[in-house]
């Protein structure tokens, strides 16, 4: 399976700890004491792009979005000459699809919330369900008690701005709108493949499929 990555979206931020429950800022602790970490954050889109046996068999498998928090760090190299690479020390990684906006019973995170979720009152704060780096995606069965399943965290996200704020969100919408087209398209495909199938197979005098004339020896 090979999967195409391409980055959308790019800002710096700051992670900082909030308590267990609903989504709300007056509950949150935003201030310098409380940032667990600062660092840089990418969208990048990720999808199938094999087809036959190989390929995705539902939408969401087909196309996801990663969200990572990482750090560059600068390596310098001794060859005929100094030479400084940049390497990306990944520190957490979140994974989206908006489940909640479709009639796909699936879920990314254990307790079923979404894992990308803006403050109802604050465009530059958002609550994540954060992963370990390199944990992957892993949909889930929303009607399956998952608890635990995988390691996640819930934490609040800064941006540094609200003009950044205002691109992340915008970005995030685009890639909402990208997926319903998506899962429009895998249907419809879907749809003809099955059709074509039924068409080709033979028929009997009656219009039903051929029948097998099987003797069972009576």
């Amino acid at each position: 399976m090979t999967v195409v990555s391409h980055e959308t979206f790019h800002a710096k931020v700051a992670v900082f700890r909030i308590p267990p429950g609903e989504n709300s800022l007056k509950k949150w602790n935003t201030s310098a004491e409380n940032i667990v970490w600062k660092g840089h954050l990418r969208l990048c889109e990720q999808e199938v792009s094999d087809a036959g046996d190989t390929a995705a068999s539902s939408a969401f498998e087909g196309l996801r979005l990663k969200l990572e928090l990482y750090n560059p760090e600068v390596i310098t190299q001794l060859l005929e000459d100094f030479v400084e690479l940049e390497s990306d020390v990944p520190w957490a990684e979140v994974w989206y699809n908006p489940f909640s906006e479709s009639d796909m019973h699936y879920k990314i995170s254990n307790d079923g919330s979404e894992t990308i979720q803006v403050s109802p009152t604050s465009s530059r704060n958002y609550k994540i369900i954060a992963q370990l780096p390199g944990a992957g995606y892993h949909p889930l069965d929303s009607g399956e008690d998952t608890k635990g399943c995988i390691l996640q965290i819930a934490l609040g996200l800064r941006f540094e701005d609200e003009f950044t704020a205002i691109l992340f969100a915008e970005t995030l919408a685009t890639y909402r709108r990208r997926f319903r087209n998506y899962q429009d398209k895998f249907l419809y495909d879907k749809h003809l493949v099955t059709s074509e199938q039924n068409l080709g197979e033979p028929k009997d005098s009656c219009g039903g499929a051929e029948r097998t004339n099987t003797n069972f020896g009576l």
